[in-house]
């Protein structure tokens, strides 16, 4: 079963809520022309490693930001937490030896 946290990192639950920002699509437009660049100046065989290592890279970067997104998150409830309820001991007391 899929989290609700996962399915909204996912665009699951609102997936018409993502829209690209201006930023993030000049940002598309010059990776594909990088990506474009570089496929012409060099062979098949270096495009098809160039491909796997994109692949790893996205595979990576996705994980990790998902990890980043579920923190976010349980740190906002921990927060909200603290903020109506006076309820700090979830957070660690470096001052204890």
């Amino acid at each position: 079963m899929t989290s609700i946290l996962n399915a909204l990192f996912e665009s699951v639950i609102f997936p018409n809520k993502l829209k690209p920002t201006p930023e993030s699509t000049r940002a598309n437009e010059e990776l594909a022309n990088l990506i474009e660049a570089w496929n012409k100046s060099h062979s098949e065989e270096d495009w098809e490693k160039f491909d796997d290592i994109q692949s790893a890279y996205n595979n990576v970067s996705h994980h990790l930001q998902q990890i980043a997104f579920t923190y976010g998150f349980q740190l906002a409830i921990l927060i909200m937490i603290e903020v109506f309820f006076g309820k700090s001991e979830f957070t660690r007391n470096h001052n204890k030896n």
